[in-house]
């Protein structure tokens, strides 16, 4: 098959080899469509490759960040709960920061994984119908199978809506959550704030002995 025929009708392209790139190489293994369409942003763009795979980094690993599962360090009741010297970790822990209930994982990446691969298939077959469209349309093919072809990608497009809506809903449902979480660790501040306020003069002492006696805890 001549370089011509390439991605004609009933001539299947030829298979790709592996990216260069060693970032795309690694997402190649497990979204191959996906690694083949930043492939050919890099070549069309390295510089709006670079944006584009920078920007998507930083969000999914925030995303992932999220859906980590954190323990915090337990820490025992101080004198102003009425046990003894509070002792925290010996690297000290942030003010306010309180043992809670372990994070569940996200329930929705699953859903989301199905989602943008389905999303990902869509994408390339309503762009392989547009090709055919035009071809056809180029050639004066019969009105009939020009009609066929426009009935199928608006099938297509509708479905890839969809999914779209689908997935922006997930994400709404995200940050909705996100922000549900935040509101908690506000409330959980502010209670703190107030509580240190109310037992300054405690914690001030209970400071004061932790530093005579040479004691890493935190305060």
């Amino acid at each position: 098959m001549g370089p011509g025929m390439r991605g004609l009708p009933g001539n299947p392209p030829t298979p790709p080899g592996p990216p260069p790139d060693p970032v795309l190489r690694m997402i190649a293994e497990r979204r191959p469509r996906l690694a083949q369409r930043l492939e050919r942003l890099r070549t069309q763009s390295p510089e709006r490759f670079r944006q584009v795979l920078a920007e998507a980094l930083a969000l999914r690993l925030e995303e992932v960040l999220d859906e980590v599962v954190e323990t915090p360090t337990a820490l025992e009741a101080g004198p102003e709960q009425g046990g003894g010297r509070a002792r925290g970790p010996r690297h000290g822990l942030r003010p306010g920061r309180e043992p809670g209930p372990r994070q569940p994982r996200e329930e929705q990446a699953p859903r989301r994984r199905e989602l943008e691969q389905r999303h990902e298939q869509l994408e390339d077959r309503s762009n392989e119908l547009a090709v055919r469209i035009r071809q056809a349309r180029a050639s004066d093919a019969p009105a009939d199978q020009q009609q066929r072809l426009r009935e199928e990608l608006r099938q297509v497009v509708s479905e890839q809506f969809d999914v779209r809506s689908e997935l922006r809903q997930l994400e709404l449902e995200r940050i909705e959550r996100e922000l549900r979480r935040l509101q908690d660790r506000l409330d959980t501040l502010r209670r703190d704030l107030q509580h240190r306020q109310e037992q300054r003069e405690v914690i001030i002492q209970r400071r004061i002995d932790q530093l005579l006696e040479q004691d890493p805890s935190d305060w």
